[in-house]
This record gives C-alpha cells, sequence and structure tokens, in this order.
C-alpha cells in the first residue's frame, strides 16, 4: 500500500543521506568501504521492492556520474557501470511494460551505450536465446520479437545514440583486405559497435537468433496461427534488418578509405548472409524494389526467394561469370529442399526438383558450345552426389562422347551407388536385427503377462466373480497320432459360480519345435450346448521355440442345470511361422488376426474334457 511504499522509500533515503555524511568525515576512504557499498545496495533493493525504479536508477546514475564519490564508496566506475546494466537489463526483460518503457527512455542506458556500446547492448539482448539448443527450447511467448516493447522503438533508441569512434576486440588488427579476400565472406563476423547502425543491426540480429545458430527446424514461426502478433511482427522487423544493412553497405562505402577498415565489406557479407538464411521472413518483393541495379549477388538471391531460380542462375553465372557462386546458390536451394522436407512442408514451391538442374539448363543456354558443354560436364561432375543424375544425363546434348563424362561422372557415380547400395543393405541388417529383438522382448512380455489368471485382461472383463477352485493339472492328449511340431500340453480348469476357465500350458520344447502362431484352446463343441457355451478364447500369438505360454478358453456354464457329465470336445490350433533362413526368426511376429501370417496351420483333437455339477462347489 501507500504507506508501506512512503516508508521503504523514507529509509531508503536515511540510508543514503548517512552514507555521504560518513563519506565526508571519515579521513581515509580504506577504513570502510564494504560497509558503505553494502548499505548503498541495501537502499537500492528498497527503492526497487516498493517500485521506484526510477529513483533507484537515479542513485546509480549520480554516482556514475561522479567518480570521485563512487570510489570514496569502494566501486570503480566500471563496477557501478556493470552494476547499472544488469538491473536494467533484469528491469528490461522484466516482462512489464512500464518497466521496459523507463529503461528505453532512461538516460543512463543511453550513457552507457554511449561509454560502453557492448554492456550497453546487453541490456537490450542478455534475455536472448544464445545458441542453438536454447533456441529450440524456447517457448513461443518468449520470442524476444514479443517483447512488451516493439523491436523497432528499440532500433530507434538505439539509432539515436552516439557510441564512441573506437574498434571492437572482435575486429581489432582485421584489414580491409582480409575481408575483401574473402576472410569473413560468410556475414558471420561481429560489426564494430562504432555507429549507432552497428548497434541496431547487432541487435536486431540477435533478435533473429542468426548470430547464435537458430535453427530452422520446428521453428516457432511454422506453427504461427494466423493474424498472431509474432506473424505480423517478424516480417516487418526482417524488412527493417535488410534496409540497415543496405544503408549500411552504402553509407560505409562513400567514406571508406584505403587505409581504413572497409566497414562496407562488413555490412555486405552480413547482407547476402541474411538475404540467403533460411529463417528470414523479410518480403523480396519490396526489398528488390529498392535494391540498387548493381547489387547483382543480391538481386540473385532476392529473385531466388520469388522462385525465379533461373533468372537468379543466369545473373551469378553469366553476368557475375562465377560458377562458384551459381553452385553455392544451388548449394543452399539444396539445402532448403532438405529442411523443407524435414519440416514436411513446402516453403519454396518447388521441392521435389533438384536444385542443380536450372544451372546446368543456363551453363548449355551459352553461344560457345564447347564451353557449355564442358561446364555442364563440370557441374555434374561436382555435384554428382545430390544432382538427379538421369536427368542431368539428359540435359547433355547427344554430340558429348560418352568418354568425355565416363572419367568425371559415370565411373564415380557408379563407385558411389554401389557404395551406397552396401551401405544401405549394412543399415537394413542391423534395423532388421534391432527390429527382431525388440518383436523378441514384446513377444516374451506379452508370454510372461498371460501367464497369471488374475493378469489376463480379456477374463477380467467377464465379471466371472470369486475363484471357486482350481483342479490339478493334467496332460493334453491327441485323440490320435500328432504332428511333429505338435507342442507339449498341460490342462488346469478354473471354476468359478458361472463360468469355467481352462488354462492350457504350452511347452514348445519337442525335439522337433518349430516357432508356432496363433496357438488357441479351443472347445469346438459341447453335448449340452444350452449349459455349457465358449465365452472368449486367448491365443498365444507368438510361442518361440524352448518357450512355454498360456492359451485361454473360458465358458459360460449354468452348474444348476448339470445333471451329468457334460462333455467338451477341445482342439488345439496352432500355425508353423516361416522362418527368415539367415537370421532363423520369423518372419512375421504377427497373429493370424492381422493377416500377415502365411505358414501352414494345423488342428489337433484332443481328449475330451467332462464338467460336472460337483466341480463348482466348494468341497
Amino acid at each position: 500500500n501507500a504507506a508501506l511504499i512512503g516508508v521503504c522509500e523514507n529509509v531508503a533515503d536515511h540510508i543514503l543521506k548517512m552514507v555521504s555524511t560518513s563519506w565526508s568525515l571519515i579521513s581515509s576512504p580504506s577504513k570502510m568501504p564494504a560497509l558503505g557499498m553494502e548499505f548503498v545496495e541495501a537502499s537500492l533493493w528498497l527503492l526497487r521492492c516498493c517500485g521506484k525504479y526510477d529513483k533507484a536508477i537515479g542513485v546509480l546514475k549520480e554516482r556514475m556520474d561522479n567518480p570521485n564519490k563512487s570510489t570514496a564508496g569502494g566501486w570503480s566506475y566500471a563496477k557501478y557501470e556493470s552494476y547499472t546494466a544488469r538491473m536494467l537489463q533484469e528491469l528490461w526483460s522484466s516482462g512489464n511494460e512500464k518497466l521496459a518503457k523507463l529503461v528505453l527512455k532512461s538516460s543512463t542506458t543511453k550513457k552507457i551505450l554511449e561509454v560502453n556500446p557492448k554492456l550497453g547492448l546487453s541490456i537490450f539482448t542478455g534475455n536472448h536465446p544464445s545458441c542453438e539448443k536454447e533456441w529450440r527450447e524456447m517457448k513461443m511467448h518468449e520470442d524476444p520479437l514479443l517483447h512488451p516493447i516493439d523491436p523497432l522503438k528499440t532500433v530507434d533508441r538505439l539509432k539515436s545514440v552516439n557510441p564512441p569512434k573506437v574498434l571492437q576486440s572482435s575486429t581489432e588488427g582485421k584489414s580491409s583486405e582480409s575481408i575483401a579476400s574473402g576472410t569473413f565472406d560468410d556475414g558471420t563476423i561481429q560489426l564494430p559497435l562504432t555507429t549507432p547502425l552497428a548497434l541496431a543491426v547487432t541487435f536486431l540480429e540477435s533478435a533473429f537468433g542468426i548470430s547464435s545458430r537458430r535453427s530452422p527446424l520446428d521453428d516457432v514461426y511454422t506453427l504461427l496461427p494466423p493474424g498472431t502478433l509474432l506473424e505480423e511482427r517478424a516480417p516487418v522487423c526482417h524488412d527493417e534488418l535488410t534496409y540497415l544493412l543496405l544503408e549500411g553497405v552504402i553509407s560505409e562505402k562513400k567514406g571508406s578509405g584505403r587505409d581504413e577498415l572497409n566497414l562496407s565489406k562488413y555490412y555486405q557479407s552480413k547482407l547476402r548472409r541474411f538475404l540467403s538464411w533460411p529463417g528470414a521472413m523479410y518480403r523480396s518483393e519490396r526489398i528488390l524494389a529498392s535494391l540498387p541495379t548493381s547489387f547483382l549477388r543480391e538481386h540473385a538471391l532476392l529473385l531466388g526467394r520469388l522462385g525465379r531460380h533461373d533468372e537468379a542462375l543466369r545473373i551469378l553465372y553469366c553476368d557475375l561469370s562465377s560458377l562458384d557462386l551459381a553452385l553455392k546458390y544451388c548449394d543452399m536451394l539444396h539445402s532448403r529442399k532438405i529442411i523443407s522436407q524435414k519440416r514436411q512442408i513446402s516453403a519454396y514451391g518447388d521441392d521435389k526438383r533438384c536444385a542443380y538442374l536450372p544451372l546446368v539448363r543456363v551453363a548449355l543456354s551459352s553461344k560457345d558450345s564447347e564451353k557449355a558443354a564442358a561446364s555442364a560436364i563440370k557441374i555434374i561432375s561436382h555435384r554428382r552426389d545430390v544432382i538427379d543424375r538421369g536427368e542431368a544425363l539428359r540435359l547433355l546434348p547427344g554430340s558429348i562422347p560418352l568418354s568425355a563424362v565416363a572419367r568425371s561422372f559415370l565411373i564415380p557415380a557408379l563407385v558411389e551407388s554401389e557404395s551406397e547400395v552396401r551401405r544401405l543393405q549394412i543399415a537394413a541388417s542391423l534395423l532388421r536385427t534391432k527390429y527382431v529383438d525388440l518383436k523378441r522382448s514384446l513377444t516374451n512380455a506379452q508370454i510372461t503377462s498371460q501367464a497369471q489368471l488374475q493378469n489376463v485382461t480379456a477374463l477380467q472383463k467377464l465379471d466371472m466373480g470369486d475363484l471357486v477352485k482350481s483342479s490339478p493339472s493334467f496332460k493334453g492328449r491327441t485323440s490320435g497320432s500328432p504332428a511333429p511340431s505338435f507342442p507339449n500340453i498341460t490342462l488346469i480348469r478354473h471354476f468359478f459360480p458361472r463360468h469355467l476357465v481352462i488354462q492350457a500350458r504350452i511347452s514348445n520344447t519337442t525335439v522337433d519345435a518349430r516357432i508356432l502362431g496363433d496357438v488357441a484352446f479351443v472347445v469346438a463343441e459341447s453335448s449340452d450346448e444350452s449349459v455349457v457355451t465358449p465365452a472368449v478364447e486367448i491365443p498365444i500369438k507368438t510361442l518361440p521355440i524352448d518357450s512355454t505360454g498360456s492359451a485361454w478358453c473360458a465358458l459360460s456354464v449354468v452348474p444348476q442345470r448339470l445333471d451329468g457329465a457334460v462333455g467338451l470336445t477341445c482342439e488345439l490350433r496352432y500355425t508353423i511361422l516361416p522362418v527368415d533362413i539367415t537370421t532363423g526368426t520369423p518372419l512375421s511376429f504377427a497373429g493370424g488376426a492381422s493377416g500377415a501370417t502365411t505358414g501352414r496351420t494345423f488342428v489337433e483333437e484332443l481328449q475330451d474334457i467332462d464338467v460336472r455339477q460337483n466341480d463348482f462347489k466348494y468341497f
């Protein structure tokens, strides 16, 4: 409440006055440095607890503006600066729009940005994910673009500061020659934070995840419902970064000298990197309309975003006369195709087409037929592992002799194909082994779970009541001569008030044992079907050699109507499963109900079982 806030504020003011007075009276500052700062920190926490964040920031700014006073208090200017930046970052990351506005508009924030740009920028980027794992684990509402303050307002604030014209450590000692030679052509080098433009670009790169390896796979953008705030902000912010990088290229190109660091190369490499980044959501038509005609590589990348790959490749291969750039462009398209397939979407319009065939067509369109044929062969040879080989060969003119493509393309392609076949065969064998092991474990688990009466779910659904008694086990015998694969059977009868459950414990341990499937004990006929009728049969889906499992047969019985013995004609039905001759495992673990079993089926008639009324009594 207001009274409590007032008390906290008064206590904080009183502490700060006491600390200031003690500083003025102490002759030697080393006598009480830590104690004085502990009181200052306590007053700051009191101000923050009562919501007086602006006043807390003002206290810190006052001490930063007075280095002598700060030193007397036990802290250096650098420590005050880092402490203040950390507090501002906490307020910025709180999710409170009011506090975020306070940080954005604070003169303290601007001062830190102008004195120490890297530390000042961390106020706004400290809560951004810093690696691929953090981006992957990020929730949608945690995306930096969904901050309470519009990112473009933060960009405007950063563009209003004047950082010092001093190179950052990440670029010290790097000459313009090293940049021009392509050392930093991938755009991963950090910009020196010496201009407002560099601050704005670095902030947006951090917010998008370009500099922290944000993966386009499983990205939150792919899960966006239409009309969300993120869907609205992302294209606008991505357009802004493109324009900022373009501005950096043009403005720095005008002011660069021979002995100066050519920042234009930095901006241009970053622009190309962003235009080819799979996660970019800029609007290609708008950027293309404002792009100077001299930016040929950038034009090619934008045309590619619009699906106009032939035009893009003509720029790279014909206008820039660079087969390497054209191949890199096709590599980028191939990577996008793989990403789209993994995300099971068609993000780029023509995922099913080979990314390298358009380049072959462009190369063959040259007026110099010999050069065109040589270039086409070079392309399919360099990318023979990913190109559609059949289509590529069909594109080549018929006048090209077989010897021209044999050594560089056909022979290596055949060798690689044979190696790939062998690798796939090995992989298939390993997967088959793993599959067989898993199915064997599943079979054993099913046999174990079906071994006890109380664990059989199908029997529990019959609502049979309490068990009256169970008979001693006895051996099940066939009426005639059994097949060589006939297993050993032990029968147990379980009596319930109105049900009879027959458990057939089947051991597949004979000399001529084979892997059996759909092993079922069946009551085929009853001498009095009005008294005893089958209710449910539970077979063993798969019974491996040297295994023992239980098949069940439940019958509905009316004990009161049992005048004498009722005979039950029983059968054992099973199928010999076909076996893989190389592994000795069944080709199918599934039961016959699935239609996957194709082995021979046997029906063995067993000796009859008699049921009497006394069997259902407790004594």
